[in-house]
């Protein structure tokens, strides 16, 4: 399991890679598999693997849908902390912060898709 919330222990993330103009009809999975998309797109849902060479400081933001940061090598912090590799960083729908290195890192970054159908705008 990638990620987990709370005390949950039924959901798995499934790292998958679709091809291109695949089509899925709507679908929920209650309590159940949760896709981590490597390539291609789903619904709002953006991943990047990100290289941050020494002394590299990101312009502060806001992620629209959350942003979910996992360390592959060295070092992320921001504002609320230190996080070496291994770390796991889940951030909510329109949280934000001011990102940076000081030591250089990779990062697998996955955002927009922390949104609930209610915070969707009609």
């Amino acid at each position: 399991m990638l990620e987990r919330d709370g005390d949950e222990v039924v959901r798995a993330t499934s790292i998958v890679c679709y091809a291109a103009g695949s089509r899925f009809t709507r679908h929920v999975h209650e309590l159940g598999e949760e896709l981590f998309m490597l390539d291609g797109e789903f619904r709002t849902e953006h991943t990047a693997l990100v290289r941050w060479a020494l002394a590299t400081y990101f312009n502060p933001h806001r992620y629209y849908g959350g942003e979910e940061i996992l360390v592959v090598e060295g070092v992320f912090e921001d504002e609320h902390g230190r996080n070496p590799a291994g770390s796991w960083i889940r951030s909510p729908h329109l949280g934000q912060h001011q990102p940076f290195s000081r030591e250089g890192c990779i990062i697998l970054v996955k955002t927009g898709h922390l949104v609930t159908e209610a915070e969707v705008a009609p």
